[in-house]
């Protein structure tokens, strides 16, 4: 369900726009479905221009190669991959295989994640007060992201 949350007790600080929570006991439910475990579950999805986490602005700013390209020259050529990496009337199926897989690897949103935020306490879907101190660590920056390709703690 999209909610508006004010996770801040400071008035003047404004809220996040939109986030998207959900609780369920398997992970059939989209988009709980992404998740790789079947067990109660609950995420909490920020959504519109807050929803996404600039990796390498936040996790690898000491980067200095992508690809073997220095960083600002490989977000350069992404900006264009559209355009240099199109197939061309003539190119054979290979070439075309080749520039489509180039076009991945210089996508320029390869390094933008989608903010999640996940709980698998059944106690804590059971206490509404749990569930409210869930959404306010989440959203307050206290509680980790959790990564789709992050192997589930044992």
């Amino acid at each position: 369900m999209p909610l508006i949350v004010n996770y801040s007790s400071d008035a003047t600080s404004e809220a996040v726009p939109e986030v998207m929570f959900v609780v369920s006991t398997t992970n059939k439910m989209p988009p709980i479905g992404i998740l790789k475990t079947d067990q109660p579950q609950a995420l909490l999805i920020r959504m519109g221009p807050s929803g996404h986490v600039d990796v390498l602005k936040q996790y690898l700013p000491a980067l200095e190669k992508i690809e073997g390209l220095p960083v600002a020259e490989f977000l350069e050529r992404a900006k264009n991959a559209g355009k240099e990496f199109a197939a061309a009337p003539g190119d054979d199926e290979k070439v075309q295989h080749e520039k489509q897989q180039m076009g991945i690897v210089f996508n320029e949103s390869r390094f933008q994640m989608q903010a999640l935020y996940r709980e698998t306490d059944p106690k804590a879907f059971a206490d509404p007060d749990a569930l409210i101190a869930f959404v306010k660590e989440a959203l307050s920056g206290n509680r980790p992201l959790h990564w789709l390709s992050e192997k589930p703690k044992v």
